[in-house]
């Protein structure tokens, strides 16, 4: 069922959509401000990763000056103490060592000889490490090479291990630490010193041959910047955004829920975690700031951008929720979408008040359009069909006279070709005439020809008969021959032979003679009998003859009166042509007529479809349908009326 809507409802309704563009700037900024704000909070992200890791330069810059500092401090104690002499390793004192391997951790017992300088004892003397440790602050450590491959053993510390000092654990040879003091060098940076990392200073210490038989350690926990792992603990980003420190190991140094734990370990972020350590060995992107976008374990989406600080194999980053980064965005869309609301709230009532004010005089309007518009159609439909009625008649009747027009023409070819058939029948006739007395002639000669062989005929039998005779005859002449041939005995014998066989000649002559008798007979028969036909021919030729010339002055006749009809017919025809040119005239003003009727009956449905359509606008009854014919330019729906009338009166024929 369709929505009916009337006037003022779509008045009101294009009140209201005149907000439309305001909610699509309201798109549109809300997607701009979305865009800025998360670029804007990915550059801060990028500056706060960046200051972390100055932070932590400048951090290790300061320790390690410390450490230097330390050092000097710790080889002006050795001074005080007068323990200045070159180092030594007394081979006639010794002491027992459970040893430690500081990475593996394998353990081993050992006798070796003192580390001492000048009279005085280092190993497991603690009163200089001590000493250095109270004026500084940081711990202190002598190192005793104990073998030729170079290891280094922890003889003096200040380094806890337990309840205990850490002394008996060395450095293998193959440690950094442990290469720059037998290569006489000092060694600075981070190190791992018994079960932690360090940031340290160390220092060869050579015999009176210029040989390393040990090292000075002075140095401070890793984990000892407490006041700057405190000051990124109490970073905040948004709501709850946060920053994260962990380090090769895996080891999560800060971070509100993961601290204390490995994350290379377990967890469905673990590969992400190997992903950013491994930038630690990438130096050329020292400093580069990179980021990556996760969910958390309960689902919501975080942006992190991290660095890395080599130099204490850190990985320093900050992290933040995007719903807390967007919340400026949804409140702003907020604000402006109840701004929108409120909008609508007043312009209701108003679109309201002008929309009664305009349906009034509309409806007017419409009403007396509506009138007018019947009235045409009403007009248009009853000259349309008048118009097509006198089209229909005159078409039937052009018809009806192009068919008689077309059988005159049928009928004038007949007459003609009947006038040339007579006129050739009348020389075929005189043709026949001639030749049927040519035939009467050629019977009168084959009828006395006919005659003359019955006479011939006649003659023939009577020689035959003669010959019939002569055999009858020598018949009886052979008969006696043969009775006297028998009566002369066997003198008489070859006579009788002879006589038997001209008796035998004489009969088979009169046989011959007798049948040749009968064919004659019949064939004089015949001839009679064909004489007596060639007689009758002879007289019907004659009757044909008289026929011939009776039929051909007929077709004579014939020829002239088709003729004489033919000239009728063709004048007839004439007049037919002249009588259909004006009926197809007649039916083409008609048809014209009718078309004008028909464009005025459709200019009137185009008003009464303008008229139905503002009473659909008026009353709301859907979307109005457009309803021109094909063709024509549709007209205005006010401001054309009149004009769409006009064209349609324009296109009517001038009376004649």
């Amino acid at each position: 069922m369709a929505l009916r809507i009337g006037i003022s409802g779509k008045i009101l309704s294009g009140v209201l959509a005149s907000l439309a563009p305001m909610a699509l700037v309201i798109l549109l900024l809300s997607y701009l401000a979305a865009s800025d704000i998360q670029k804007s909070a990915q550059q801060d992200l990028e500056h706060i990763t960046t200051n972390l890791r100055a932070i932590c330069q400048s951090q290790e810059e300061l320790l390690q000056k410390k450490v230097d500092s330390d050092l000097k401090v710790a080889v002006n104690v050795l001074n005080q103490f007068s323990w200045e002499a070159p180092m030594a390793i007394s081979p006639d004192q010794t002491t027992k060592w459970t040893v430690t391997n500081q990475d593996t951790k394998q353990s081993q017992e050992l006798e070796l000889p003192l580390l001492q300088a000048g009279d005085h004892i280092i190993s497991k003397n603690f009163e200089a490490v001590d000493r250095i440790k109270s004026l500084v602050g940081s711990e202190a450590a002598f190192f005793q090479r104990m073998n030729d491959q170079g290891d280094l053993l922890n003889v003096s510390t200040t380094v806890a291990m337990g309840d205990k000092r850490a002394i008996g654990t060395y450095m293998p040879a193959s440690s950094p630490v442990a290469q720059a003091l037998l290569a006489n060098k000092e060694y600075r940076g981070r190190a791992f010193v018994v079960d932690g990392w360090y940031i340290t200073a160390y220092k060869p210490m050579i015999d009176v041959n210029a040989k390393v038989v040990g090292g000075l350690y002075v140095g401070v926990p890793e984990l000892s910047t407490k006041s700057l792992l405190d000051a990124f603990r109490k970073i905040k980003v948004y709501d709850s955004g946060f920053a994260f420190v962990f380090n090769r190991q895996g080891d999560m140094i800060v971070h509100p829920k993961l601290a204390g734990t490995n994350v290379l370990g377990q967890g469905e972020q673990k590969a992400m975690f190997g992903q950013m350590v491994q930038a630690l060995d990438d130096k050329g992107a020292a400093g580069q700031v990179r980021s990556i976008k996760l969910d958390d374990a309960d689902g919501r989406a975080m942006e992190l951008c991290y660095a890395t600080f080599q130099p204490w194999d850190w990985v320093i980053g900050v992290a933040v929720y995007e719903d807390e980064m967007m919340a400026g965005v949804r409140k702003m869309n907020l604000t402006a979408w109840l701004v929108l609301g409120l909008t609508v709230l007043v312009m209701a009532p108003f679109g309201l008040v002008l929309s009664r004010s305009l349906a009034k005089p509309l409806k007017r309007s419409i009403s007396a359009l509506t009138e007018g518009a019947q009235r045409m159609s009403q007009s248009a439909a009853t000259l349309s069909s008048s118009s097509q009625s006198l089209a229909e008649g005159s078409s039937q009747q052009a018809a009806a006279l192009e068919e008689t027009s077309a059988s005159l023409e049928e009928m004038s070819s007949m007459t003609k070709k009947t006038a040339v058939d007579a006129n050739q029948a009348d020389g075929s006739m005189g043709q026949a005439r001639k030749m049927v007395d040519q035939a009467g002639q050629d019977m009168e000669l084959m009828a006395g020809s006919m005659g003359q062989i019955a006479d011939a005929g006649r003659e023939i039998g009577k020689i035959i008969k003669t010959i019939d005779e002569i055999a009858f005859q020598t018949n009886i002449l052979a008969l006696n021959a043969a009775v006297e041939a028998a009566r002369a005995g066997e003198a008489g014998a070859g006579f009788a032979v002879v006589a038997g066989e001209v008796r035998n000649l004489a009969m088979r002559s009169a046989d011959a003679a007798r049948n040749t008798q009968k064919l004659i007979d019949e064939v004089v028969g015949r001839i009679n009998q064909g004489a007596e036909l060639v007689g009758r021919s002879k007289d019907s030729f004659q009757a044909v003859a008289g026929a011939s010339q009776k039929a051909a002055g007929l077709i004579s006749e014939i020829s002239v009166a088709s003729g004489e009809q033919a000239q009728g017919i063709e004048q007839v025809s004439k007049a037919l042509h002249q009588m259909d040119s004006v009926v197809q005239r007649n039916a083409a003003q008609a048809e014209e007529a009718a078309s004008a009727a028909e464009e005025m009956e459709a200019q009137a449905r185009t008003v009464q479809n303008v008229a139905r359509d503002l009473q659909r606008l008026m009353h709301g009854a859907g979307e109005p349908v457009d309803q021109t014919p094909a063709g024509g330019a549709a007209p205005g729906k006010f401001g054309k009326l009149t004009q769409a009338v006009a064209n349609g009166l324009k296109q009517l024929p001038a009376p004649k």
